[in-house]
């Protein structure tokens, strides 16, 4: 505990300095701009929440994240910032994790080619590892990096120094209420009786449906524009963790595991899918996450949002039958033999599942609640199914075959001789496509 407690505290520094200018780039002027460059869970759960309180940012700096390795995502941001305001966040767990190391080399090139002194990088240039002595290694001075742990999961880091970016645009005040709306809900998944503990009420209907649904997939809709990242946020959080076959024994599981997990904000996903949701041949539940705006609007949209989030609700859960559908059309006028050819079209056949989740307003308390719900859930989901919630080794495969796949790209080796022929046709092409460029 120590060690957490002098983290946060170099951690809510370190913002201060940024946020009030005592703290500047290299030529002195204020740092307006911060770059995250990280991937996974050094990158997703900032991202949610420097979106998700945005309100709550004041002057601090806007924040940006960079984490796919494709070269066009940096041409896009590059064009964007200013060298000399820009602070360059580097957070991974490893110190080794590919896409961050070459998009840290890139944009490290660009600091230096932008006329920032190599020994003016300390400014720029900050890192977030659980291995600080390889940061060290890279030329990151100790006052410059921020430490986290082994045992702190990667898509459970938010609240660890991975943080950062959300404390420099929400400030230090604002992130500790979002860390004691976390611990409410830790406090209460490690108090409350069963019938009454949300994550573990969520975990056991997320267990049901599967049983009763297997293969189907669970959306995720907030009514809340500021939480339109949270699926993205869910799907890593959920699906990386209880992904999985085999027990923590090593033996194959006896019960369909996590679903698939996606979605979009409400109500723009009433305009996209949620046709398949009402009438498909297919099943899906929907988790719903409803806030309450926080100012009353003069055009009641407040009230319209959450008025479309209880509607979709209701109509998947009891639909509309042949009969009410046909009278519907006789009543708006349709004749009655025009009305019993087109009732089945409207037919929506119910009985389709869904949670709702009533966050309230949007605070970092609440935010922190609501995040730390979801890692409850994830983990009592584990334990339900006995698999390890904790590791990803079905990540690990596709990045040792990636190395070996640049290398023949590149033409430092040859293709393996028991490369499938799919695979070494699909490699001799993109070669030779890389290579006219």
């Amino acid at each position: 505990m120590p060690m957490i407690v002098d983290s946060l505290h170099k951690m809510r520094e370190f913002s201060r300095q940024i946020r009030d200018a005592r703290r500047c780039g290299s030529d002195g002027r204020k740092i307006t701009d911060v770059l995250n460059i990280g991937i996974g869970g050094s990158q997703l759960g900032p991202m949610l929440g420097c979106q998700a309180l945005r309100e709550y940012a004041g002057d601090g700096p806007d924040v940006h994240f960079l984490a796919n390795i494709d070269p066009g995502c940096w041409q896009a941001l590059r064009a964007r910032l200013d060298p000399r305001t820009t602070l360059v966040i580097v957070a991974s767990k490893s110190w080794r994790t590919a896409e961050t190391t070459r998009n840290a080399d890139a944009v490290r090139q660009w600091l230096l080619e932008s006329g920032v002194a190599t020994t003016d990088l300390s400014r720029h240039l900050v890192g977030i590892t659980a291995h600080p002595e390889r940061a060290r290694a890279s030329g990151l001075a100790d006052d410059s990096i921020f430490p986290f742990w082994d045992w702190v999961g990667g898509r459970f880091s938010l609240w660890s120094a991975i943080g950062l970016p959300l404390m420099l645009a929400i400030g230090p005040e604002a992130f500790d209420q979002m860390l004691n709306g976390a611990r409410a809900m830790d406090e209460h998944f490690a108090s409350a009786v069963p019938e009454r503990n949300a994550p573990l009420l969520l975990a056991l209907t997320t267990l049901w449906n599967q049983l009763a649904l297997p293969g189907a997939s669970e959306a995720v809709i907030p009514y809340c524009d500021a939480l339109s990242r949270l699926p993205a946020y869910l799907q890593q959080l959920q699906m990386e963790s209880n992904g999985k076959s085999v027990d923590v024994d090593g033996h194959r599981v006896a019960l369909p595991t996590i679903p698939v997990i996606w979605g979009e904000a409400g109500t723009d996903a009433q305009h996209s899918f949620f046709q398949a949701l009402h009438q498909g041949t297919g099943i899906h539940p929907v988790e719903f996450v409803i806030t309450v705006p926080a100012q009353p609007d003069a055009q009641r949209r407040d009230y319209a949002l959450v008025a479309n989030a209880l509607a979709q609700a209701e109509a998947l859960m009891r639909g509309r039958d042949l009969a009410a559908s046909r009278d519907e059309l006789i009543a708006s006028g349709v004749d009655a033999s025009r009305a019993a050819a087109l009732a089945a079209h409207r037919v929506h056949p119910g009985n389709r599942p869904s949670t709702t989740i009533l966050l309230g307003e949007l605070t970092p308390h609440s935010f922190g609640a609501l995040i730390a719900l979801y890692e409850h859930k994830t983990a009592a989901l584990g334990w339900l199914w006995r698999v390890n919630s904790f590791d990803q080794w079905g990540v690990e495969l596709g990045k040792q075959l990636a190395d070996r796949m640049e290398a023949c790209l590149l033409g430092d080796a040859a293709p393996p001789s028991d490369m499938d022929p799919s695979t070494a046709s699909l490699l001799q092409r993109l070669r030779e496509m890389l290579s006219n460029r």
